[in-house]
């Protein structure tokens, strides 16, 4: 049963924004959904027609928009913008604004390691949020099954392979569709997770080279992995469009990854909501259009 009636997504279009947006949208009854984000009208034309989906402007640089963002909202899905790095100056007057407003629970998208890697932007934000007296969850995924269709696209396209500077590192896969459906478990049930911290993984461990066999067999065609150098895989991305700020972040997580420790503890989705999680070769088939050429 849901709990929370009016619940706030920030990043409403985003990678796991999408998907939770038509989660909540469809199907969960007395909720109704209010999509953060900078330019209402663009949103609506990602979003599409949606039962009970409503907009609302918000821009976390732009504290003169937060009070009417929040107003009458009983829990919030929170992220934290790429470009955002000043987090004190931003965050805690948001919690602020939040705790006055009467919000009841906020889920927080951190990453992996922000518990106890303070160099992370993420940390500071956990901080500030377990600081707040505002009730909370704080999910961390692993790596996104979407980063193939999203920033490492352009090359799997155009030279059909996958071009990281991840080495032989292992990661834990992870569906975006998957994180969106257990944050959505967790904010229509607050008092199952309130004030808890997750790491929720999927249960698949590959590094890049073992993917490029598996797109070759999903898609029937050659796919290769090329481990990139730092400074060549951040010129390509921004060479493909890509800013600056996202380019050096996208690198980081694939370089420090060769030396990051294994994750030794985390929740699938199967533990949370019942629901078995998708396979990355159930990903690969559903997009297949990725080898397409432009």
């Amino acid at each position: 049963m849901a709990e929370n009636k009016n619940i706030l997504i920030v990043g409403a279009t985003g990678v796991v924004g999408l998907h939770l947006t038509r989660l909540l949208c469809n199907g969960t009854s007395g909720v109704t959904v209010f999509a953060a984000t900078r330019n209402p009208e663009q949103a609506q034309k990602k979003l599409g027609s949606l039962p009970n989906l409503n907009f609302r402007t918000f821009d976390l640089s732009k504290k003169q928009t937060y009070a009417k963002a929040l107003q009458h909202i009983h829990a919030v899905y929170l992220i934290r913008p790429p470009e955002v790095t000043r987090i004190r100056k931003y965050y805690n007057p948001f919690f602020v604004v939040a705790k006055k407003a009467g919000v009841q629970h906020i889920v927080f998208q951190s990453v992996q390691g922000a518990n106890s890697n303070k160099l992370l932007p993420h940390h500071r934000i956990e901080q500030l949020l377990m600081q707040s007296d505002i009730p909370y969850t704080i999910l961390r995924p692993t790596y996104f099954m979407q980063n193939l269709s999203t920033g490492l696209r352009q090359e799997i396209r155009q030279n059909h392979r996958l071009y990281v500077p991840a080495g032989k590192a292992v990661f834990n896969w992870l569906d975006a569709a998957d994180f969106a459906h257990g944050a959505a478990h967790i904010l229509l049930r607050p008092h199952d997770f309130r004030n808890t911290s997750l790491n929720l993984v999927g249960t698949e461990n590959y590094t890049f080279k073992e993917v490029s066999e598996l797109c070759s067999k999903a898609w029937g065609k050659k796919v290769i992995f090329k481990n990139a150098a730092i400074a060549s895989f951040i010129l390509a991305q921004i060479k493909s469009g890509m800013g600056v700020k996202r380019a050096l972040i996208m690198a980081a997580a694939h370089y420090f990854a060769r030396f990051a420790k294994p994750i030794k503890s985390g929740v699938t989705l199967e533990e949370i909501t019942g629901q078995k999680p998708s396979s990355l070769f159930e990903y690969l088939n559903q997009n297949k259009s990725l080898t397409l050429q432009e």
